[in-house]
């Protein structure tokens, strides 16, 4: 069975293209690109996913300088997905009360237009990836009244928090 590393943790867009590119094969979710490739060139994966790119914030650089300049991995093949982000709260969060938004650099950046007009002062926050603010439990830190993040849909799938909007797509907003 072929082993593929990717930005991890389950429920990621790279886990989304690890999975297209070969649904059969066996998940090493990392924390970083950068541990995906050292995964495949230590031998503990076959293969990584890594993005590359995307059409509204262009070049993902940790990727590109891994690639440039740390690595001596390859290009193999291309995987396109379709990047739909959802904005999560806790049940009643109003939009007017979000006072800081999390997720992953390119995802704060595919949804600018959005944030910026429906949540136009809330602070954005960067996390390692869109489901890692959700398994770091973001809505409560640092006493903060509601902490929302953009993420993948399936983030949705926890009882304790909800969509308040679906399929946020930062050209279409």
């Amino acid at each position: 069975m072929v082993r593929i590393a990717y930005l991890g943790p389950a429920g990621t867009y790279s886990e989304a293209a690890m999975i297209a590119h070969n649904p059969d094969a066996r998940a090493i979710p990392c924390a970083s690109f950068s541990e995906a490739a050292r995964q495949v060139e230590t031998g503990n994966a076959d293969e990584a996913v890594v993005a590359i790119e995307n059409s509204l914030e262009g070049s993902v650089t940790d990727t590109l300088d891994l690639l440039l300049h740390e690595s001596i991995l390859s290009i193999k093949r291309e995987v396109v997905i379709p990047i739909a982000h959802c904005l999560l709260a806790k049940p009643g969060t109003k939009l007017p009360e979000v006072e800081v938004v999390f997720s992953h650099t390119q995802a704060l950046g595919q949804c600018r237009a959005f944030v910026e007009k429906r949540l136009g002062n809330a602070f954005k926050v960067a996390s390692l990836s869109t489901v890692a603010a959700v398994a770091d439990d973001v809505f409560d830190v640092h006493g903060r009244r509601c902490r929302p993040l953009l993420c993948r849909h399936t983030c949705g799938e926890d009882p304790g928090s909800k969509r308040k909007r679906d399929t946020l797509r930062g050209a279409s907003i």
